[in-house]
């Protein structure tokens, strides 16, 4: 066991959090208690810039997983594909602006650069694994 400063004990390995939807209306929390603002006020704060890089990507991430019947999961952050098809078929989803939404003095340059994952983390297991045969890509 490992301790928190405080001295509170804590166990070496902690179990998977599943998470469902929310809806928004959720009140945010400390110490057990509503502190006032929801979800939603969150979302809205942090979530509205839709032309970030982020953001757009997750946007685009969403936008497929709809288009494709997908949309009834909530998102995994560190999946190893984006997407997986019913099939099992797996999908990386890609976007690019040439808008951003900071000042610009042209059009952003839009250029992909994809190659196979060098790994892929698991959620079930909190481990990343080496993917045989897989080229680094750009983007980690």
């Amino acid at each position: 066991m490992k301790h928190y400063p405080e001295g509170d004990a804590i166990p070496e390995e902690l179990p998977r959090v599943l998470f469902r939807f929310k809806s928004g209306q959720e009140p945010l929390h400390a110490g057990g208690r509503p502190i006032g603002p929801k979800l939603c006020d969150y979302w809205k704060w942090s979530t509205s810039d839709l032309l970030s890089n982020t953001l757009r990507g997750v946007l685009a991430e969403y936008l497929v997983a709809t288009a494709l019947g997908l949309g009834d999961k909530p998102r995994q952050e560190w999946a190893e594909s984006d997407l997986v098809m019913r099939s099992g078929a797996k999908i990386e989803i890609k976007s690019a602006s040439y808008i951003q939404s900071w000042k610009q003095h042209g059009f952003s340059a839009v250029n992909f650069d994809i190659a196979r994952k060098k790994s892929a983390w698991n959620p079930e297991t909190g481990e990343s694994t080496a993917l045989s045969g897989a080229i680094q890509r750009a983007s980690e």
